[in-house]
């Protein structure tokens, strides 16, 4: 079993990748347009599991296809008056930028390949999720926030995990 699951990764991510894209294609369609979702937001929906289902299969067009989505979040986010959302999303934008550069710059006439990362960077980033965590909480409570722990923690894991994807480190996906 396990020469065939190897001879076959790239195969059954694929099917994984479309059989979770359906479940929540699916998901939405049964949730989603019976609570009244806007155009906007299935655009966002479509646009995010592309660009999701991209960069899982490693492709470097998941940058614009996530820098579209992006904008179309930082657009719903200023509808619905979640400025700091907003300015999150623009963060996301700069760093998709960056990234797509990253993967398209060739260096020694090789383009940036998959890699594990050290065990320091992989230290050094949850160090910095949870030890910024606490920090942010409190910012994010002096501005009236809400769930303030898991709302910081999850952002900067989010940024984390660009980073990760940025520099195509495999523990990303």
């Amino acid at each position: 079993i396990r020469t065939i699951l190897v001879k076959n990764q790239k195969l059954i991510i694929y099917v994984m990748s479309f059989a979770y894209s359906v479940f929540l294609l699916l998901g939405a369609y049964h949730v989603g347009f019976t609570l009244k979702t806007t155009p906007l937001e299935v655009w966002i929906f479509l646009s995010g599991a592309l660009a999701v289902w991209l960069a899982v299969i490693a492709h470097v067009s998941n940058w614009p296809v996530g820098i579209v989505n992006v904008i179309l979040w930082t657009f719903l986010f200023v509808q619905q008056k979640l400025y700091a959302n907003a300015w999150l999303q623009i963060v996301y934008i700069v760093t998709g930028f960056l990234g797509w550069y990253w993967w398209v710059q060739k260096k020694d006439g090789e383009s940036l390949a998959i890699r594990k990362a050290s065990k320091p960077l992989t230290w050094g980033l949850w160090t910095a999720c949870f030890g910024l965590s606490y920090p942010v909480s409190v910012y994010l409570i002096k501005i009236g926030g809400a769930a303030t722990y898991w709302d910081g923690l999850t952002t900067l894991i989010s940024l984390a995990g660009q980073f990760l994807l940025m520099k195509k480190y495999r523990e990303n996906w």
